[in-house]
């Protein structure tokens, strides 16, 4: 028999690019496209022995951030929001079955400081992303949805 088991969380990765568009100092529009690689996976037990089987391999991940900026000498403190829509590149091998892995929209939300170094600009932020699809194609996990939190670091010249 097939038995549901738990959700396993694992830390990924993510490499990407983005643009910054300041419309005025106080907002800035930031496309933004990414490849993340998801590592975390849900354990199933087949035949009183488990398997793990993961949703969300790897995307691409076309976003559209809004900014909120305010200023504080060379820093800027930010607040991001904005859709993420997630293309998934791979299909899922779980053992008996392959399952199609399925697009995510979500939405994203975050903090950030832009600081305003000598030579370069470097903003850490921190971004929470809630996924509105069902990635879930199995039955025995009626629902699942990939939310993630992530630490970004951006370097721009």
């Amino acid at each position: 028999g097939l038995d549901a088991g738990g959700i396993k969380n694992k830390m990924g990765y993510r490499l990407g690019l983005t643009m910054d568009r300041e419309i005025n100092s106080q907002f800035t529009l930031a496309p933004k496209i990414d490849l993340a690689v998801n590592r975390g996976y849900l354990d199933a037990k087949v035949d009183g022995e488990f398997a793990a089987y993961t949703p969300v391999g790897a995307t691409i991940d076309f976003m559209l951030h809004g900014t909120l900026n305010t200023s504080c000498n060379n820093d800027r403190l930010y607040i991001l929001f904005g859709p993420n829509f997630r293309y998934a590149l791979e299909n899922t091998d779980f053992s008996i079955v392959e399952i199609n892995t399925p697009n995510d929209f979500a939405l994203d939300f975050g903090i950030g400081m832009r600081n305003n170094l000598k030579s370069f600009t470097f903003a850490p932020e921190l971004r929470y992303t809630i996924g509105t699809t069902n990635i879930s194609q199995m039955a025995m996990w009626q629902r699942v949805y990939n939310h993630t939190i992530s630490l970004i670091f951006s370097f721009k010249g």
